[in-house]
């Protein structure tokens, strides 16, 4: 009678057989830590004695030894279960029994992958093909807050903000020498109607009035005081001898004017915001542009080389207020009104361009600045379309290090090798057609560059650590292919649309009793897992609001309190208009990442309206933001189904499995180890499996819905 197994080795293309001692013979399928797929490995130390022990012995220390083990199977031919590899010094030598004791390691398609994903090589030198990429650089308007320490900036559809880093800035040098011109000037009272009576609202610098005409502003015998306009009548007034605005720091309060008819007082603030344009241009609309200073109110770079002052009365004070908490933080706890509220979106921020202002400088009113129809036409007709001719698509990028770590693996921009990138019809997950890129950072830093980078460091562990934190995308091998997909399509066995069943232990009987393999298996526990409070994520530099988006916070009684899981993109950056106007706040190593679309034989990157903060916003490169990503990608398989996303209260996609069944079956029925298997609980993803070769024996640790 043939044996149930037999054991072989390979040196340098010789095989021999060998027979070594075992305690038990099995093959241990499990995945490997922060992985999808499963991997094998021969879950059993293998005693070589006399003359196994000899020939091994007589190798010489380097010499690389093949083992196979092989399963006899129905139709009498041995079919090799498992294939691994050791040398003389991963064994355990005894030269007094003379037995030598080893646990092989596996040899299969993912060994050289894993060996080499912390491997640093420079992508230049990888040579993967050269794909050009075109974005718009656009001219960026630049506010600044009179006293603050930030500059914020505008284009249509995004804001943010880089720090001022002059420390001469005035009213004087903020014209003559930094080409701002003043944009706004005027006396805000915040308030609303609950004061009595109501003298919140904009007054002006030159005269007093209030926007309306309703009241004045007054200085009376040493005193300030608001009047009634038409009648002169004082309603408010203040301490004689006391400032009401504070001109030594115009962010913070001096005095309080209180009512003479209530118990009502307000403070007031000289709101004073200078503007210039930021651009490469010579001139803007006719008029010569300034080359930037060099030394600016902030960082300079070779992106934008000019400047001119702008006059445009665009900024809005707001002092909505709610108790409920918003994005948009609190008022100081010094306000006389509103005091630890919250500041509300502007009212018609939802339909009009308007974004928040110097958001940083917020303790006793809001700023919004409004992008109207004339700078809207302005940046349309002073935008310029910058193409990199040194970027790289994704899948030639894979290629590149699989020719490298693992030539006979190979990757393509094709449906086999992933869905979710690459197919342009079935994606029900990723539903818009885009195409990752990325290009070295300097590129992008370098406004015209005419010498690409030569070095470009990056692991390939780098790569695919990114894929899964911001797509949660895994990789596996399948026929020598490296395929991608997203974490939906392995939880439902290999499918982004119905359940894959590799077996079904309800339906399949045993052939002596009739009854099914899963009678009387349906016994369970819980994995008991620390279930993070939130997630973050961080990309390798400072990036626009969009771009850097909220953490993914967990509403569930289970969840780990302090527990925070980081999930840091450490080579990569996507927000591109930050990083070419802000450059001394970017890193020069690492990579722009971009989602692009086709256009003939080019590629661009398309602007994405995101809904960011009650903001509608169109955004360069936005699909690339982790706003876009948290809605799009990552409300899957999250530790349970109330989350907050994106700043907003919402049910998770899916949530991971954690009800865990162990299931015994006298054979393997399910080849694939990406699909599921059916029992009375459900069905259920291999967490575990063991065969074993011996008995034929096989044991199934499935992983099932919560």
């Amino acid at each position: 009678m043939a044996n149930k197994y037999r054991i072989s080795l390979n040196v340098a293309g010789l095989t021999v057989s060998v027979n070594p001692v075992f305690d038990r013979l099995s093959i241990q399928e499990e995945r490997p830590e922060g992985e999808a797929f499963l991997r094998s490995k021969l879950d059993t130390e293998l005693t070589f004695h006399r003359g196994d022990f000899d020939y091994l012995s007589g190798l010489t220390i380097d010499q690389e030894v093949i083992i196979y083990v092989e399963q006899l199977q129905n139709n009498g031919s041995y079919e090799v279960k498992y294939t691994g590899v050791f040398t003389k010094t991963d064994c355990t030598w005894n030269e007094d029994d003379k037995t030598c004791k080893v646990k092989p390691r596996t040899r299969d398609d993912y060994e050289k992958i894993l060996q080499g994903l912390n491997k640093e090589l420079n992508l230049i030198d990888l040579m993967p093909e050269i794909t050009p990429v075109s974005y718009v650089k656009k001219p960026v308007i630049q506010a600044y807050l009179f006293d603050s320490d930030v500059v914020a900036n505008f284009q249509q559809g995004n804001y943010w903000e880089t720090p001022v880093i002059a420390s001469n800035v005035n009213a004087v040098t903020l014209v003559n020498d930094y080409y701002f011109a003043v944009g706004s000037d005027f006396i805000y009272i915040p308030g609303d109607e609950t004061l009595s009576p109501d003298v919140s609202g904009k007054y002006s610098v030159a005269d007093g009035y209030r926007e309306d005409g309703l009241y004045r502003l007054v200085n009376e015998s040493g005193k300030v005081a608001i009047e009634i306009a038409a009648t002169g009548v004082n309603v408010y007034e203040g301490v004689t001898g006391e400032a009401f605005i504070n001109a030594g720091n115009w962010l913070a309060p001096a005095g309080l004017l209180t009512s003479l008819t209530s118990s009502s007082a307000v403070q007031g603030f000289r709101i004073s915001v200078y503007l210039r344009y930021y651009t490469d241009k010579t001139n803007i609309a006719g008029v010569p542009t300034f080359d930037v200073p060099e030394n600016d109110i902030v960082s300079s770079n070779s992106n934008y080389t000019h400047v001119i002052g702008l006059n445009a009365d665009n900024i809005k004070p707001y002092a909505g207020h709610s108790v409920t908490p918003t994005p948009f933080g609190k008022f100081s706890e010094s306000s006389e009104n509103f005091a630890n509220e919250y500041f509300e979106l502007y009212p018609s921020a939802g339909s009009e361009a308007v974004y928040p202002a110097s958001k940083s400088a917020w303790q006793y009113y809001s700023l919004w600045f409004q992008f109207d129809s004339f700078l809207t036409t302005i940046e349309d007709a002073y935008s310029t379309t910058v193409t990199l001719t040194d970027a790289y698509q994704l899948h030639d990028v894979i290629d590149a290090y699989l020719n490298e770590l693992a030539p006979t693996i190979t990757h393509s921009n094709t449906a086999d090798y992933s869905q979710f990138f690459y197919d342009d019809s079935n994606n029900p997950i990723r539903t818009k057609l885009l195409r990752p890129l990325l290009t070295p950072k300097s590129n992008v830093l370098v406004g015209n560059y005419d010498q690409p980078a030569k070095k470009a460091p990056l692991r390939f562990g780098e790569l695919l650590q990114f894929l899964k934190d911001f797509y949660s995308v895994y990789w596996f091998i399948r026929d020598g292919m490296l395929i991608l997909e997203h974490i939906e399509y392995f939880e439902r066995g290999g499918s982004y649309t119905t359940n894959q069943i590799g077996a079904n232990l309800t339906t399949d009987l045993e052939p002596k009793t009739a009854k099914a393999w899963g009678y009387r298996t349906n016994q369970y526990t819980y994995e008991k897992t620390d279930m993070p409070e939130r997630i973050e994520y961080n990309w390798m530099d400072p990036q626009s609001p969009v771009f850097e988006g909220y953490p993914i916070e967990m509403l569930d009684n289970r969840v780990d309190k302090g527990n925070v899981q980081g999930r840091n993109f450490a080579k990569f950056s996507a927000d591109i208009d930050y990083i070419s106007t802000a450059p001394d706040e970017i890193t020069k190593t690492g990579f722009v990442w971009m989602e692009t679309e086709q256009q003939g034989q080019g590629f661009f990157v398309p602007t994405a309206p995101i809904t960011f903060e009650g903001l509608n916003l169109n955004i360069q490169n936005g699909y690339a933001s982790l706003t876009f990503a948290l809605d799009e990608y990552q409300k899957y398989q999250l530790p349970c189904t109330n989350v907050k996303i994106n700043g907003e209260v919402t049910t998770a996609e899916s949530v991971i499995k954690t009800k865990i069944q162990e299931v015994f079956f006298p054979m393997n029925p399910v080849e694939d180890n990406l699909l599921l298997v059916t029992t009375g609980i459900g069905s259920g993803k291999l967490k575990t499996r063991e065969i074993n070769l011996l008995n034929g024996i096989v044991k199934m640790i499935l992983k099932h819905d919560q």
